[in-house]
C-alpha cells in the first residue's frame, strides 16, 4: 500500500496559526506526512506564497515551519512538494 501514497501529492489546510511562522496542518502521519517533507502554501488564487517544512507529526495533524512571514488564514491550502525520485539520497 505504500506506493499508493506516492501517486498523488498530499494536501492539507492550515488548522491553526502558531507563533514564529509556524502552522498546524490538518493532516498527519496517518495520511503519510513525515518529518522533513516540504509543502507549498497557496493563496485563494492557487498561487504559491511561501513554502514550509514539517517539523513534527501527530496521527491527524502536523506542525510546519514556514520560510517567510506572510499573511496567514486558517483554511489556507498546503500542497506537498514532490521530490524527484532520482534526487533522493540513498
Amino acid at each position: 500500500a505504500d506506493n499508493l501514497l506516492q501517486e498523488f501529492s498530499l494536501q492539507g489546510r492550515i488548522a491553526k496559526i502558531e507563533a514564529n511562522n509556524a502552522v498546524t496542518m490538518n493532516i498527519g502521519g496517518q495520511s503519510g506526512v513525515q518529518k522533513g517533507m516540504r509543502f507549498s502554501l497557496l493563496d485563494d488564487n492557487e498561487s504559491v506564497v511561501t513554502e514550509g517544512i514539517v517539523e513534527n507529526t501527530a496521527p491527524n495533524s502536523s506542525k510546519l515551519h514556514l520560510n517567510d512571514e506572510v499573511p496567514l488564514q486558517e483554511g489556507m491550502r498546503l500542497l506537498e512538494i514532490e521530490e524527484p525520485a532520482q534526487h533522493q539520497e540513498q
